[in-house]
């Protein structure tokens, strides 16, 4: 149940496996430079290697360097980016909080924790690859080893890190790299990250998105507990309506950001994004005292997306796909299959999730494929929804929306029923909305043609940091370089001008006042004929 209409999942690597990273020249195109091998890495905050927060694998830039400023320690102090990126060249570990705790200082910590670890090709090593990193596994282990993509580059198989229904399918598709996402892999791409973008905002594109593991919540108390774990009052959700409904911690931290379905009185689905909400959620159910079962679903999703969705969907399903209003939901069949359709998306163009038990996943591939063959459907990965997102200014969860990172400061609170019967995190909620944030997430144009802003690039106001970014690319159809970042609250204003350390040089910026693209969201809001 993929976001349409705000920041969204699923979360971004940076270097996605078999992907070799490029910068741009100055008319916009993208370019080869020197090879840098990041370091690889597992997550810094106790969740293993479930989300996409190893360390970057930089590749291919334009400029060959190492070691970049850190963000929080002045200009003339630098680190090394990845997982030791806390550690300043001839220091100790770096002081004044945990990484990225931005309601403490915004921009110092060093940023997010780290994204899971990849493997892939590179030029370093004999005939221009590297060994096979294999710290993700214990010694004397066994793993599933499955080659992909380009020559060197492989996946391991194990409990955390799991296949897709659709995998095969992508695989047939031409799929070129992967992406670790709530321990299953992601598609990454199967042609260019620009062609994929295209042709998606111009025709119609088929997403596995099978990543967004469903929590499901039943029992005669679902209701109540679904409302006691998140912050939106489900006194409102109607039976067959589907909510963006975030789930805070009880320090006011967001813990995930998913989309609910509620499919029954008494029965909820919650598509998760990238973090182990699962198991937080069972905790919770452990001391609710409340007569509920908290499960993953039998629920796997794929997407429909674009401009041309709604013609494969009738095709598919006839006029039943006409009576689905934005964020409502059908449940159908397909040919006896039983099937649940939302009119959610995470693109920002109009779309369709479709969800079916594991056991017909192929028939629905294959008859997506077929309904979708003489309106241009193809597969995408998740690379291109970059650009897509920063033009819309979605945030993602372990970017914009992490434990440390409060709704107040990622322009959520509008999602927090402040007045509704008890929920987790609503004291913390309320002191925040008397007392204020520290900082505010906003969009930046960046003045950069040949680089884009990366996370934990400074945002500096002459000499003084104010804030740091935490996602940068290219905004295909508006033609310019965009990044969201934290800034001091005082500074969060449209048309603020500012600069962006981007590889060791300081380039303009300014706050953006609404998204360059599609602002009024018209686009995925458009209503049935």
């Amino acid at each position: 149940m993929g976001r349409g209409g705000h920041g969204a999942r699923p979360s971004r690597a940076d270097t996605a496996i078999g992907e070799p990273a490029v910068g741009r020249t100055a008319d916009g195109s993208r370019a080869r430079g020197a090879t840098i091998d990041g370091p690889g890495g597992g997550n810094d905050d106790g969740r293993g290697h479930g989300g996409r927060r190893g360390g970057r694998e930089l590749g291919r830039v334009p400029v060959a360097r190492d070691v970049l400023p850190h963000p929080g320690s002045g200009p003339s102090r630098r680190a090394r980016r990845g997982p030791g990126r806390g550690e300043l060249e001839g220091d100790g570990p770096a002081r004044g909080g945990p990484p990225g705790d931005r309601r403490r200082a915004p921009g110092r910590g060093g940023g997010p924790p780290a994204r899971a670890r990849r493997v892939g090709p590179s030029c370093a090593g004999p005939a221009g690859r590297r060994s096979i990193r294999r710290a993700c596994l214990n010694d004397g282990s066994r793993a599933e080893v499955v080659g992909v993509g380009e020559a060197g580059t492989f996946l391991y198989f194990r409990p955390w890190y799991r296949r897709s229904p659709y995998f095969e399918e992508t695989q047939k598709a031409g799929c070129r790299s992967y992406e670790l996402y709530n321990h299953m892999y992601l598609p990454g791409y199967y042609t260019s990250f620009e062609d994929e973008y295209w042709h998606l905002v111009e025709h119609v594109c088929l997403w596995d998105v099978a990543v967004e593991r469903c929590l499901e919540i039943t029992g005669p108390d679902a209701h109540r507990f679904t409302n006691l774990l998140t912050c939106r009052d489900l006194d409102r959700c109607a039976v067959g309506q589907a909510k963006y409904a975030p789930i805070i911690a009880p320090d006011g931290g967001i813990l995930n950001d998913p989309v609910l379905l509620r499919l029954g009185e008494n029965h909820y689905w919650l598509a998760l994004a990238d973090s182990d909400a699962l198991l937080y959620a069972k905790g919770v159910q452990a001391f609710a005292g409340l007569d509920v079962e908290v499960t993953e679903a039998d629920a796997w999703p794929v997407q429909v997306q674009g401009p041309k969705s709604r013609d494969v969907m009738r095709a598919l399903f006839g006029e039943r796909i006409d009576g689905i209003r934005y964020y409502w939901t059908l449940q159908t069949d397909l040919d006896g299959i039983p099937v649940v359709i939302s009119r959610t998306g995470w693109t920002g163009e109009l779309g369709y999730e479709i969800v079916v038990p594991a056991l017909h996943h192929r028939t629905l591939w294959f008859e997506l494929r077929e309904a979708g063959a003489g309106h241009g459907l193809r597969p995408i990965g998740d690379r291109a929804l970059d650009s897509l997102r920063l033009e819309k200014g979605y945030g993602i969860w372990s970017r914009e929306y992490r434990q440390d990172v409060t709704p107040g400061m990622a322009g959520l609170d509008r999602y927090v029923a402040f007045d509704k019967g008890p929920f987790i995190g609503r004291e913390a909620a309320l002191r925040e909305r008397e007392t204020g944030t520290d900082a505010r997430l906003v969009l930046l144009e960046v003045d950069a043609a040949d680089a884009d802003a990366s996370p934990d690039d400074g945002v500096w106001l002459g000499e003084r940091l104010v804030g740091s970014v935490t996602s940068g690319g290219f905004g295909h159809h508006v033609g310019k370089s965009l990044a969201l970042a934290y800034l001091e609250t005082g500074l969060a204003r449209p048309e603020q001008e500012l600069t962006v350390a981007i590889l060791g040089e300081e380039r303009r910026a300014r706050v953006l006042p609404e998204p360059p693209y599609d602002p009024s969201g018209s686009r995925l809001r458009e209503p049935d004929p």
